[in-house]
């Protein structure tokens, strides 16, 4: 009776990916387009996650090295 919840994903996941190609490939030149900034706002926040990550991975690994 209900829709296969796998199946109503990939459908979703194909919707979205058919407008996003739509966004970028139609209409004018601005549409759908990354402008420089947030592509080096997101190359920023990535290199902070990554940084953050390696951070508390070595802090994780430093209070494990005092349990006995």
């Amino acid at each position: 009776m209900y829709p296969d919840p796998l199946w109503l994903q990939i459908t979703c996941l194909l919707a979205w990916a058919r407008r996003r190609a739509g966004a970028a490939l139609g209409g004018g030149a601005e549409r759908g387009a990354l402008s420089l900034e947030w592509v080096i706002i997101a190359a920023i926040i990535g290199g902070i996650a990554l940084t953050v990550g390696a951070l508390l991975v070595l802090r994780i690994k430093a209070f494990e090295n005092k349990i006995p």
